[in-house]
Order: structure tokens, then sequence, then C-alpha cells
């Protein structure tokens, strides 16, 4: 299946446009374990500890498959390309190239421990 998603990798090209082949395993490799478990208040602007675990609660949220499958066919063009956009750009920005295949794209198995 090939899916214009993100290019795997987004540090040497521009992602606008590029394509490549999607992981069609069967075992799950995401989690959003966090927002289940979190307990305190939501609220942005207290303490960068209480921003981290509400922007982690709101980011688990949003990518919440059935909140994607109704925001998405709504959102325009350029609010996709946006959203794209900025995503890319931040990953760019604080992963290391190493740490978007393994953390991200989940193409590279992680560090023995």
């Amino acid at each position: 299946m090939i899916s214009r998603v993100l290019h795997s990798d987004i540090f040497e090209q521009p992602a606008k446009g590029i394509f490549f082949k999607k992981s069609l395993g069967t075992m799950a490799k995401h989690t959003h374990t966090f927002v289940e478990k979190h307990t305190d208040m939501l609220c942005f602007g207290a303490s960068r500890q209480q921003d981290e675990a509400t922007l982690i609660c709101c980011l688990q949220k949003f990518s919440d498959d059935q909140a994607m499958g109704a925001l998405v066919p709504r959102l325009s063009d350029d609010d996709c390309e946006l959203v794209f956009n900025t995503l890319t750009e931040i990953l760019k920005k604080y992963f290391s190239e190493e740490e978007y295949h393994r953390l991200f794209l989940k193409d590279t198995p992680s560090p023995e421990r």
C-alpha cells in the first residue's frame, strides 16, 4: 500500500508530495496510554509539568481514530497542509533522524536495554 503521509526521511527531502510504503504489520505499534491513566486537571499555563501533561492528553485525544475520522474530512486543503507541515517541522526540530525512525515511523527496532 502506498500512502501520501510522510516521507521516510524528512531530514533530507521536503515532506509535501513525497510517498513511502506503509507497513501493514498486524501488531499495534502505537500507544495512547498516558491519556487513559492521567487523572489530574487539564490546564495550560500553570507549570511546565502540567503543561506537558495537558499537551500529551490533548494530542492523544486529537489523534483518536473517531476524532480524526470526524475532523479530517472537514478540514480544508490549506488546513490539512498546515497540520501536516507543522507536525513535520516539529519532528525535524526535536527528533534526531534515528529517533524519528524509531519513535515516530516505528520502522526500526528499539535498542536493546
